[in-house]
């Protein structure tokens, strides 16, 4: 500190605003920040310099990296609804017990290919819950399993804007959420999933020539064009 100028950024979007992200570190805050969104730079008033540049992590130069060292392709030999479930620990899940339940009814239904992709951190050595093994997968990288996706459900995973790069249909679930997320506000009805039921008819009227609508994704990674372009 002093000696150089001290330049940050994050590689987690910010979604949502927690008060721990908004403390200095221990060595001073820093001279500029690279901030995903308005949202931050607003949030962050101890730092005096913020340039709003999105989030790197999903920017489209990004991606056509991961495509280019990424050779795994997983067809879909059948008419099944591919279906991945981003998840997380047990302390992110309002409800863990519903949670595994809905699991195993969406495993059961005949016209879902179901993938189940556990956390990266806190999951990852964990064993399958009963009835779900053969649905979870703990190999499959996060981009490769959401590129061989129709559908990206979720309910705390930052991961699901990988979804939104690749313009997959989400579906977002508020009943096992225990944050409230700034993209709520513009989210459209039919992302938000209230109960089991809405999910089920959801994944019945889904149609693949549907217009996807993640707009409000967007705004949260690309609040001003490309992020690899501004940075």
């Amino acid at each position: 500190k002093g000696k150089a100028t001290i330049i940050t950024t994050n590689q987690v979007p910010y979604h949502f605003h927690n008060a721990a992200w908004l403390i200095p570190d221990d060595w001073g805050k820093e001279d500029i920040a690279l901030v995903t969104n308005h949202w931050e730079a607003n949030d962050k008033t101890f730092i005096d310099r913020k340039i709003i540049i999105g989030n790197l992590r999903y920017s489209k130069k990004w991606l056509s990296i991961l495509d280019e060292y990424s050779l795994e392709n997983i067809s879909n030999t059948d008419s099944k609804k591919r279906v991945l479930i981003l998840t997380h620990t047990e302390i992110h899940t309002k409800d863990w017990i519903r949670m595994l339940e809905l699991l195993r009814d969406l495993q059961q239904t005949e016209d879902i290919n179901l993938k189940i992709l556990p956390h990266i951190r806190g999951m990852i050595n964990m064993e399958p819950p009963k009835g779900l093994e053969k649905a979870w997968d703990k190999t499959t990288t996060l981009d490769v399993a959401v590129k061989n996706s129709d559908i990206v459900i979720f309910w705390e995973s930052s991961g699901i804007f990988e979804a939104v790069l690749r313009n997959k249909k989400i579906f977002f679930l508020s009943f096992l959420t225990l944050r409230k997320f700034i993209w709520e506000n513009n989210a459209p009805t039919n992302i938000i999933i209230k109960n089991e039921k809405e999910l089920f008819d959801a994944l019945n009227n889904y149609n693949e020539n549907d217009v996807i609508d993640n707009h409000c994704f967007e705004e949260i990674i690309w609040p001003e064009g490309d992020p690899w372009s501004n940075a």
